[in-house]
This record gives C-alpha cells, sequence and structure tokens, in this order.
C-alpha cells in the first residue's frame, strides 16, 4: 500500500509537522492565533474603554466602521459577532483538513448560524 504523506511545497523534502517542522509549525500557528484573535481582543477592548463617548467625532472617525447604525449598547455585536463569522469562513476556506463536500456543509451551517 502507498501511504500519503503532507509534504512542505517549498521543499517536499520536509514532511509536514515532522521533526523539521514541528517548531516552525507551532510558531506560524501561534502567530495566526495572536493575530486573529488578538486583533479582535484589542479593538473589543479599545472601543469598550470608549463606550461612553461613542457618539464622539474623534471616537467615530477612529472606531465607527465598527458600531456606526447600531445603538450604543451595541457596539459589540459588530466585533464578536461579525468578526468571529469571517474568521470561521477563514478557517474552513483556507485550513485543508476539510473535504469539499464538508467545506459546503458547513458554509451552509455558518451561513445558517451568523444569518
Amino acid at each position: 500500500t502507498h501511504e500519503t504523506q503532507a509534504r512542505i511545497v517549498a521543499d517536499t523534502r520536509v514532511q509536514a509537522w515532522g521533526k523539521e517542522h514541528v517548531v516552525s509549525a507551532i510558531i506560524s500557528c501561534m502567530g495566526l492565533a495572536i493575530w486573529s484573535f488578538g486583533f479582535l481582543f484589542v479593538l473589543t477592548l479599545l472601543i469598550s474603554r470608549q463606550s461612553e463617548r461613542l457618539h464622539e467625532p474623534s471616537i467615530r472617525r477612529k472606531f465607527g466602521f465598527f458600531f456606526n447604525g447600531f445603538k450604543g449598547t451595541f457596539y459589540w455585536w459588530e466585533l464578536l459577532v461579525k468578526r468571529t463569522d469571517v474568521l470561521l469562513l477563514y478557517i474552513v476556506t483556507f485550513v485543508g483538513v476539510f473535504s469539499d463536500t464538508a467545506k459546503l456543509i458547513m458554509y451552509n451551517a455558518l451561513a445558517g448560524i451568523f444569518l
């Protein structure tokens, strides 16, 4: 039987998640997690600190994209729900562990959940 092994595209001699790859893979995964979730966390923290002043022009100019159109107490909706929606779609699309059929099912599930 022929066993399929995942290889690194840049150097096909290196097996994915093998001895030579595991350190860089872990660092890469940590960086993606920090960049993806860290951005949302910091942005939410910055906006929540200004939650009493969201109507001021200077705050609207900096952060208005994320809360314009919502009532003052619901500024977090765009950050929490809609950005999480986009993040999950990216994961389903770009992480290669899902089959095409599974991706279609997950796209429909995400569309139903975040509608």
